[in-house]
């Protein structure tokens, strides 16, 4: 078992084999974590499968660039299902949401060819707009989610911390240095 990254092992959960590194050990990737040599006075004996999953704190340096008015937009969860009369540019809805900022997924049910008019079957989705935040605290939301959407199962953000952020008249620039608990083991067949 080798390491696919460079990091710090953090756990070593080995069914076999002989364990070279140990946890709180920095490893290189490519590095030997696990060995399948059975070996006695330094002389090979033998070889046996070595299997387990390692996981380390492997670190990402993240950044990103916020135009000043950037908005960010996320769907509530609370919708409406609904029909509309739709004539030329007018939509008339037959039960309207309160929503303030929506988005409307608009499904034509009956359409006339001859004359600009149609029934339509509506679901309105309820937007929230992030007024109420920061920029700072928006851009590194935004780069740990661009972190989160790679880990697997068992895998999470262990810390992070701002290491760089200026504004200027037209964006906000922010890097983010994060850790992040990885499984960081491979099978390496000899």
């Amino acid at each position: 078992i080798v390491s696919s990254k460079d990091a710090r092992i953090i756990s070593l959960n080995i069914d076999s084999g002989k364990i070279i590194k140990n946890i709180n050990e920095y490893v290189k990737k490519g590095d030997i974590i696990v060995t399948s040599d059975i070996t006695l006075n330094d002389e090979i004996k033998g070889v046996r499968s070595a299997k387990g999953t390692v996981y380390g704190e492997v670190w990402y340096k993240v950044s990103i660039k916020l135009p000043n008015n950037y908005q960010k937009e996320e769907l509530s969860g609370k919708h409406v299902n609904t029909y509309s009369l739709n004539f030329i540019s007018t939509k008339i809805y037959f039960d309207k949401s309160n929503f303030n900022d929506k988005i409307d997924i608009s499904i034509p049910i009956i359409k006339n060819s001859i004359f600009p008019i149609s029934i339509s079957k509506d679901t309105i989705k309820e937007v929230i707009t992030s007024k109420n935040i920061s920029r700072e605290e928006l851009a590194i939301e935004l780069c740990l989610e661009k972190i989160k959407e790679k880990l697997k199962d068992n895998e999470e953000v262990i810390d992070y911390f701002v290491i760089e952020k200026n504004k200027n008249d037209h964006e906000f620039n922010l890097s983010l240095f994060i850790s992040v608990k990885e499984q960081i083991s491979v099978l390496v067949a000899r």
